[in-house]
């Protein structure tokens, strides 16, 4: 098989309200996991919980292996 030729999967609603489960990857609002987004990132979507109430909580984070991940 193939890179690309698996039919796209649905992301499902997760075990906790706000999350959604997406392949193997459970993702959570991203202020209920700050650690994980950069620090540009975090002020973005704090900015975005401050103007827009509601509209941070649609911004979703995963944690991911490390061994796996492809950055520094």
């Amino acid at each position: 098989m193939s890179v690309g030729s698996a039919a796209p999967q649905e992301p499902v609603p997760g075990p906790e309200e706000g999350t959604v489960v997406f392949g193997d990857l459970t993702w959570v609002p991203a202020l209920h996991r700050p650690e994980l987004l950069g620090d540009p990132v975090r002020g973005a979507v704090e900015e975005l919980a401050r103007t827009s109430p509601g509209s941070a909580d649609q911004v979703l984070v995963a944690p991911i292996d490390p061994d796996l991940a492809d950055t520094a």
